[in-house]
């Protein structure tokens, strides 16, 4: 959709909202001078439902008001009147305190644990996830004890 503005005689076309043209005004001595072209919706109210329905409805582009194809919101809770939906109850999230009625459909992988040592915060671990943590430090103290073993002075026996 465009917007099209007439200045000393001539179109100017905003094909989007924000866009600048470069415009000059006045008739003895032409300015240049920059058009910020308007917000569509603000330009041409009728063609767009009141605050897009508040992403709580549907806009009907079809509804006829007196006489007038003007749209409208439809809003998902029917008892909201309000011009866009705007009075509809946003849920209060209930439904996440309570997993009741949901479908344990993860299943846990035995390496996911190890994942989360390199990627979560260590507060978030689980118990097997510290139990990965202290077989990979266990593991790493012992490479390191056969390392510096290999590095000592051997003893010389007596005979």
């Amino acid at each position: 959709m465009q917007v099209q503005i007439r200045i000393r005689g001539e179109w100017q076309i905003c094909e989007f909202d924000g866009q600048l043209l470069d415009v000059t005004v006045g008739s003895l001595a032409p300015l240049p001078q920059t058009l910020v072209c308007p917000r569509l919706t603000q330009a041409c109210p009728d063609l767009f439902c009141p605050f897009n329905c508040a992403g709580r409805g549907v806009c009907n582009y079809d509804n006829i008001f007196n006489g007038t194809v003007r749209p409208a919101c439809e809003c998902f809770d029917t008892s909201d009147t309000s011009l866009g939906c705007s009075d509809s109850q946003i849920p209060d999230g209930d439904f996440l305190r309570d997993a009741s009625g949901l479908f344990d459909n993860l299943e846990e992988n035995f390496l996911d644990a190890l994942v989360a040592v390199f990627v979560d915060d260590p507060e978030l671990w689980t118990t097997a996830s510290w139990a990965w943590a202290a077989g990979m430090i266990t593991i790493l103290l012992v490479l390191l004890l056969c390392i510096c073993s290999s590095c000592w002075p051997k003893r010389k026996r007596k005979i």
